[in-house]
């Protein structure tokens, strides 16, 4: 079965880059070597994750849900989400508030939900993808503001 997608997927690969050269003029090739350039532009911000925990204590029915707050790295960043480093899983589906602190000490605040997060054994922690839900009016301009000044500055 696995085998089988890899080959609808490479397919499907071969199709896109063909529609991108016959509309852009542009090699398919040429984009990877520019996609793996942008790459290398990152800015070292820290998060702070506000995460909802539910359990019940004990054998009992009543659950309690508290907030706890856990630290990540982000890796990477946009407009409408954050790539995220943590110790500790956040499952698929699963929201939460985070809070990127940038160079100049402010943070970014933002209510965010889990689309994938992959176990990674060499860093002993959790890649995890998120995307921005909910974010307000100032933040948004800030974090635009912040990602200008990123692309100017080459991420330095």
């Amino acid at each position: 079965m696995d085998e089988r997608r890899s080959v609808i997927r490479r397919q499907a690969d071969r199709e896109l880059a063909e529609l991108i050269e016959k509309k852009t003029g542009v090699k398919p090739a040429q984009l990877v070597r520019e996609r793996k350039l942008r790459q290398a532009i990152r800015h070292t911000c820290k998060a702070v994750l506000e995460v909802e925990v539910s359990h019940s204590p004990g054998n009992s029915d009543y659950t309690t849900t508290e907030s706890h707050s856990i630290r990540g790295r982000v890796l990477d960043l946009s407009q409408g989400g954050v790539f995220l480093f943590t110790k500790y899983e956040l499952k698929p589906g699963s929201q939460f508030k985070v809070g990127v602190k940038i160079y100049d000490g402010s943070t970014i605040e933002a209510q965010a939900e889990v689309r994938w997060s992959k176990y990674k054994e060499a860093k002993g922690g959790y890649a995890t993808g998120a995307e921005f839900i909910s974010i307000d009016e100032k933040n948004q301009r800030r974090l635009q503001t912040f990602l200008s000044e990123l692309e100017a500055t080459l991420g330095m």
